[in-house]
C-alpha cells in the first residue's frame, strides 16, 4: 500500500502469481473491499510486439489506510 497522488488518498497494488502452469495468473480476479466500496480487477495480458503491459492490479482506497477484505478468484473459479 502506498500513498496515492492526492493528499490523504491511498492505493493497493497486487501482483498475483500462479503456482503451476499459469505463472502470470492470467484470468485471475481480485475483489477488494475498502471504505464501503467493492472493486474487482482481472489480470489480462495486453501488449504489442516486444512489449507487455503491467500485470499488477491496482485499487484505489481513497482515505482508507487498508482494505477490509481481499478475495482472490483463480481462473478455474477456485478461491
Amino acid at each position: 500500500m502506498h500513498d496515492g497522488g492526492a493528499p490523504g488518498n491511498h492505493f493497493l497494488s497486487l501482483k498475483l502469481v500462479g503456482t503451476q502452469s499459469n505463472r502470470d495468473a492470467m484470468g485471475a480476479r481480485a475483489k477488494v473491499q475498502a471504505g464501503g466500496m467493492t472493486q474487482i480487477g482481472e489480470v489480462m495480458g495486453r501488449g504489442s510486439y516486444l512489449s507487455q503491459s503491467d500485470l499488477r492490479l491496482h485499487f484505489g482506497l481513497g482515505a482508507s489506510l487498508r482494505a477490509e477484505q481481499v478475495e482472490i478468484i483463480r481462473p478455474r473459479g477456485l478461491h
